[in-house]
């Protein structure tokens, strides 16, 4: 199906979302613009191997996959005085963000309003911060451009359908996500048969294939033995998902955050499988987090306990959340009466009302003085700095001042 072409005031409304979009992330991570500081694998893996690799780090994988955008932004800061580069990679990581999230802001994806619903509660959700205004993590809202082209229907042009099918392309060569994602566009481009979801299928099989080239070349992180304690997994799924989501504070105990998990579960099924339009979308994001969640459960087997802290690893929960609330946002779309919608829409607004009750601003980072830690940089010679998260350091190798 064919959408019309866009009013301008489509395009008014989307700035709109933009704008606010990017208001809320410096509202709720203001210290990583107005300080910023390198955080873990920026300095670690981008800073760093775009100083020692140069143009050939786009090409290195991180994790077993490229990460196009980080990379590119990277090449960029290795060109500038040290004192600017987080804040190149923090900015950046928020227009990619708000680029990707006001694109949803369309009559292809429905109703106004279901348009700013989906585009500004991944910004609201509860989470410990650690994706937002992050280059390392931009992979998380790229990931989301996927269910975007799921959500809506075909643009009115084929320029606008090349447009997005390069999205998708930059989106899969800069995360993994297209290869769970292959059989949600393989069904719609063999459903509809149009030119749009053929280009969006080669886009998502071409970056697919090769991500996955680089995951399978990579050797294996952790042990061939699986040895997965299921009741482990199934306390921090009830805690990351159940508890953070829906309460204040995120804190509940066991049987109450399990309670809530088993509440999302049912009310996301229920959401997926109901008849309607996005139908196919609607699945994608039932089972991708389901298969995610089990895949990064099985690789970190061995460290579980690790995210029994919320500030571990929360980008993993982070895009369930989004993807689980998105669920329940969907239907409302088709709901016949106001009634009905509004009982669609009482889910995530109970995540948000969380999140702007007890988790809205994040909590700030110790200013390790950056201005001061780039002057050691600009001199050329080795030397250890502090990064985030503490107590991280990165051992700068040394290269010839400028």
């Amino acid at each position: 199906m064919t959408a019309a072409a866009e009013p301008r005031r489509w395009w008014a409304w989307r700035l709109a979302a933009a704008a606010a979009i990017a208001a809320i992330l410096f509202a709720r991570k203001s210290h990583a613009l107005l300080t910023p500081q390198f955080w873990a694998e920026d300095i670690l893996v981008f800073f760093d191997q775009a100083l020692r690799l140069g143009p050939a780090a786009i090409l290195e994988p991180y994790g077993g996959y490229l990460h196009l955008l980080p990379r590119l932004v990277a090449g960029l800061g290795a060109q500038l005085d040290p004192a600017m580069v987080p804040l190149l990679y923090n900015a950046a990581a928020g227009v990619f963000a708000t680029v990707a999230l006001a694109s949803l802001v369309s009559p292809r994806t429905g109703p106004l309003g279901l348009g700013l619903t989906l585009a500004l509660l991944p910004t609201l959700l509860p989470h410990s911060g650690e994706v937002f205004l992050n280059l390392t993590n931009v992979q998380w809202f790229t990931a989301l451009l996927f269910f975007a082209a799921l959500i809506k229907t075909a643009p009115a042009t084929r320029g606008a359908s090349v447009a997005e099918s390069a999205a998708l392309g930059v989106a899969g060569i800069t995360g993994p996500f297209g290869v769970l994602l292959l059989p949600a566009f393989a069904w719609c481009a063999w459903r509809e048969r149009s030119a749009h979801t053929v280009r969006l299928l080669i886009a998502v099989v071409a970056t697919a294939a090769v991500q996955l080239w680089f995951l399978l070349s990579a050797p294996p992180s952790t042990p061939a033995q699986l040895r997965l304690d299921a009741a482990a997994s199934l306390r921090i799924l009830a805690d990351r998902l159940g508890a953070q989501t829906l309460l204040p504070g995120n804190a509940a105990a066991p049987a109450l955050a399990l309670a809530l998990l088993l509440v999302l579960l049912a009310v996301a099924v229920g959401a997926a499988v109901r008849p309607g339009p996005q139908r196919v979308a609607r699945v994608a994001l039932l089972a991708f987090p389901l298969v995610m969640l089990a895949l990064v459960l099985v690789r970190f087997r061995e460290l579980l306990a690790l995210f029994q802290s919320h500030d571990n690893g929360d980008r993993y929960f982070w895009i369930a959340r989004v993807c689980l609330a998105w669920l329940a946002v969907l239907p409302a779309a088709g709901a016949a009466t106001l009634r009905a919608r509004a009982a669609w829409l009482a889910l995530p607004a109970i995540a948000v009302l969380a999140a702007l009750a007890g988790d809205f601003r994040f909590r700030p980072w110790t200013d390790l003085r950056w201005p001061e830690q780039a002057a050691l940089l600009r001199r050329g010679a080795p030397v250890r700095i502090p990064i985030q998260p503490e107590p991280w350091t990165y051992d700068f190798p040394g290269r010839p001042p400028r």
